[in-house]
């Protein structure tokens, strides 16, 4: 099965639950394989070394037929493509949001 890694979940934090609520519905990735969360919601505020150690951990088998979604922190987008090329020889598919169509696009890229 192919999998979906999600480099962050752009989320909002409820200072009255004190919980990460996210601002999306990641459900449509499904269909393109089972969804990896790659980081915690407030990464993008963890200093860099610590969380690309995380993204390293969580991407370390990526696959040519997996996916990253563009969604969270550009600079964690970046980490994830980053890494996954390097672990596929140049290749990763992407999957971004189109809103008009209310679904997601499939964009390969090789580089």
């Amino acid at each position: 099965m192919n999998r979906v890694f999600v480099p962050m979940v752009p989320s909002t934090f409820d200072s009255g639950t004190g919980l990460w609520i996210p601002k999306l519905n990641l459900d449509p990735a499904k269909r393109y394989g089972e969804i990896i969360l790659c980081a915690p919601p407030n990464a993008n505020r963890i200093p860099t070394g610590p969380m690309l150690d995380v993204m390293k951990s969580k991407l370390r088998d990526f696959r040519k037929d997996d996916y990253i979604v563009a969604v969270g922190d550009p600079s964690l987008i970046a980490a994830a493509v980053a890494i996954a090329v390097m672990k596929t020889g140049g290749m990763v598919n992407i999957l971004k949001w189109d809103r008009l169509a209310s679904d997601y696009l499939e964009i390969a890229i090789r580089v």
